[in-house]
């Protein structure tokens, strides 16, 4: 079943390290592929779907908050920077 864009960003906010983020990132991006193979045409397709739209969700929440997510993921707001 798919995750709410909520759902997704409070798991990728839980991440404590930039290792961590990464092991969460790519079993995340697994969960997709397999889910939504005819919308995500890879593994790594997905992990910069996922980077773009946590960073863009980022956007929503305090400044500590996006850039949490900024440092634990290489991840830029689409629009803002970072």
């Amino acid at each position: 079943m798919a995750k709410t864009y909520g759902e997704v960003f409070k798991e990728a906010m839980a991440c404590k390290t930039p290792e961590e983020g990464e092991v969460w990132l790519q079993g995340y991006a697994e969960e997709l592929f397999r889910e939504f193979p005819e919308k995500v045409s890879s593994v790594e397709h997905a992990k910069r779907q996922t980077k773009e739209n946590i960073a863009y969700f980022a956007g929503y929440y305090t400044r500590a908050e996006a850039d949490h997510i900024f440092e634990i993921f290489g991840a830029v707001h689409p629009i803002f920077g970072g």
